[in-house]
């Protein structure tokens, strides 16, 4: 069985962790029983940074990719771009939840690893934080090029909201904000 990119739409826009989780667990248990023991269930989904969606929001990417990467005058001067990149990314985030995407929200790791206990076992995962680049890159220039056409179809605001969007999902996946999740969970 396969999902790509499906479970980001399971649990609306909440932020409540406690209720995704638990919407994510009923596709689980939908899955475990359309699977025989031993079946298995590829996801793909793009996903918040590891340390959640707040943290991602709001720290510098330098931040993100972990303290290693940066040392005390750096920090310093990086926290205090942070408030107003954060404020700026919060800004965006809000505009492709409420204008592009008005029922989707980005998991965790941890929250899909968590919906999934007792009735699948991890059985491999990869991270390809490229790819979403990549690919959002792709869309967008084809978007681009095709403004004039979208705009005949779905109108010029709906065509410049969802280009706002794909941009910004571009700098967070650039950013590692968010990024591509694979994982292969086995029925037990």
């Amino acid at each position: 069985m396969i999902a790509i990119e499906a479970i980001e739409h399971f649990a609306g826009n909440t932020v409540s962790r406690a209720r995704r989780v638990a919407r994510y667990r009923e596709f689980f248990e939908r899955c475990h029983t359309w699977l025989r023991p031993g079946g298995r269930l590829a996801l793909q989904a793009n996903t918040w940074h590891d340390r959640g969606w707040i943290a991602a929001m709001l720290l510098p990417p330098e931040e993100l990719a972990g303290p290693e990467h940066s040392n005390g005058r750096v920090r310093a001067r990086l926290w205090a771009q942070a408030a107003r990149g954060g404020a700026q990314n919060i800004r965006e985030g809000l505009h492709a939840s409420r204008k592009v995407f008005p029922e989707m929200f980005l998991p965790t790791r941890a929250e899909i690893a968590q919906a999934a206990q007792g009735q699948f076992a991890l059985a491999g995962m990869r991270r390809d934080p490229d790819d979403g680049a990549r690919t959002i890159q792709a869309w967008l220039e084809r978007l681009e090029a095709n403004r004039t056409r979208g705009a005949d179809l779905i109108g010029t605001q709906a065509v410049s909201d969802i280009i706002r969007e794909q941009r910004t999902a571009l700098r967070f996946q650039r950013e590692r904000r968010i990024g591509v999740l694979r994982m292969t969970f086995e029925r037990v």
